[in-house]
């Protein structure tokens, strides 16, 4: 796997940093990619000595939000496509330095980071929770997802680096060893917060890892995965290769249908409607020796479509439709999640479950079964969230799917967040839970039929 390692760096610590992590991910088995970002006109890039007027300029602007254009070393680096992000970011005063702000609000921000992971380095002296949030924002407006965080400060307290920092910068040399003959801390990053790199970079790197290694590659499948390897809050595991999750298998082709009978899968929940089975049914390996289950009902996605397709709809108001929908789609699917979870608990497994997308109601199915295996919330809308990775071809099915011709007559713009795997949708999901039943394990009990017993049995199976 591979990740871009996006810097600047004047007093050369963010280069330090940089040198650390990439050393890393080697270690780790990952190929770095490292790129320099610094100022595109030469006038503007700083050198040192800088005057006490440098300073003042150069941290208003970044406090000012100041953009510039910027160059990168090498210049192909962002043309490549990455797995994960890491962007190392100076404080300046309390703001990312105008280099990395200004990457960040670029175009080549918005096509390096869409859909990416990424994870932030703050190189600074004491000042950083404002350069993180920016960051942060300005990473996810771009389009990429927030991983982590570790923040590198440097030696000293506030008003020792301090000092230190800014005798550094106007000097030639190295920085001051005293100061009104109180002896100051060696210029740079702390060794304590240093050695965090290591073990930090290899935290972010698994986490990233682990939804490649879950996606099971198929030609015509979508969204198909296991749900197991992820941990669990008191340290047990999710077994792995016995319940994936999935998307649409109607065009499933000779080799997706060999790959899954190797899984050996037995039990599949489908939870789509009767129509959507008419119109697309699922091709099983021949001879298939699967137990089928599906349901006699008929899909509830009309307030959707008015939502989509009367005049002046808006892409916001689909969102705000999409997040309704997380509230009521508990209860409208609650016969096919209580099967679910009697399936898994009482039957043969390895078990898939899925719908069209693998989005929305597979979503919700996964979520409300991780979260009973004691995996903790963070991770559990991590899962929902992977399926970004199929965006594109999620929105390939919308445009073939002969029941779709509803919303391909509208501009794509306006119904792009009925596809997309927005984490507000699912933590509507569970906020409704919580407020009518107290947890998952309540609406389980309550709405499910899923006693303590049945959530036991479940765990059972799928922990270790």
């Amino acid at each position: 796997m591979k990740c871009l390692l996006l810097y600047y760096s004047f007093t050369g610590q963010a280069q330090r940093a940089v040198d650390a992590v990439s050393a890393a991910c080697r270690g780790a088995g990952w190929l770095p990619v490292v790129c320099r970002v610094d100022f595109a006109a030469e006038g503007e890039r700083l050198k040192r000595p800088l005057s006490i007027g440098d300073i003042k300029r150069w941290t208003g602007a970044a406090s000012r939000g100041d953009k510039l254009p910027v160059t990168y070393d090498p210049p192909q680096a962002l043309a490549e496509k990455f797995d994960l992000i890491l962007l190392f970011s100076n404080t300046w005063q309390k703001s990312p330095s105008v280099p990395i702000r200004s990457f960040l609000e670029s175009a080549d921000a918005a096509r390096v980071l869409a859909g990416t992971p990424f994870a932030v380095y703050i190189v600074c002296r004491r000042l950083w929770r404002d350069n993180l949030d920016t960051v942060r924002r300005l990473g996810e407006a771009a389009g990429g997802r927030f991983v982590d965080s570790l923040t590198l400060p440097h030696s000293g307290g506030a008003v020792s680096s301090l000092v230190q920092t800014t005798s550094y910068m106007m000097r030639a040399g190295s920085g001051w060893t005293h100061f009104l003959g109180v002896p100051l801390p060696a210029y740079g990053l702390s060794p304590e917060k240093f050695s965090e790199i290591e073990p930090f970079t290899r935290r972010v790197l698994e986490r990233v890892e682990a939804p490649e290694s879950r996606i099971v590659p198929l030609e015509g499948g979508h969204n198909f995965r296991d749900i197991g390897g992820y941990s669990t809050a008191d340290g047990k595991c999710v077994r792995r290769g016995l319940v994936f999750r999935s998307g649409s298998m109607a065009d499933l082709t000779l080799p997706d249908q060999e790959r899954i009978a190797q899984l050996g899968v037995k039990v599949v929940c489908d939870f789509r409607s009767n129509r959507e089975r008419e119109n697309r049914p699922s091709r099983w390996p021949e001879p298939a020796s699967i137990d089928l289950w599906t349901r006699d009902h008929d899909s509830s996605v009309g307030a959707l479509l008015d939502a989509i397709s009367v005049p002046g709809a808006t892409a916001a108001a689909v969102r705000a439709k999409m997040i309704e929908i997380y509230h009521t789609l508990p209860y409208e699917q609650a016969d096919s999640y209580s099967e679910l979870f009697r399936r898994i608990a009482t039957g043969p497994l390895p078990l898939v479950f899925h719908c069209s997308a693998g989005k929305d109601r597979t979503g919700i199915a996964a979520a409300l079964l991780l979260t009973v295996l004691g995996v903790p919330r963070e991770t559990v809308i991590e899962d929902y969230i992977l399926t970004e990775r199929f965006f594109e071809g999620l929105c390939r099915l919308v445009k073939t799917d002969p029941t779709s011709s509803r919303f391909t007559a509208v501009d794509p713009s306006i119904w792009d967040p009925m596809l997309r795997a927005d984490a507000a949708y699912i933590e509507a999901t569970f906020d409704t839970l919580t407020q009518r039943h107290g947890s998952v394990g309540g609406y389980l009990r309550e709405v499910l039929g899923i006693d303590d017993q049945l959530q036991s049995a479940v765990r059972l199976k799928l922990l270790e």
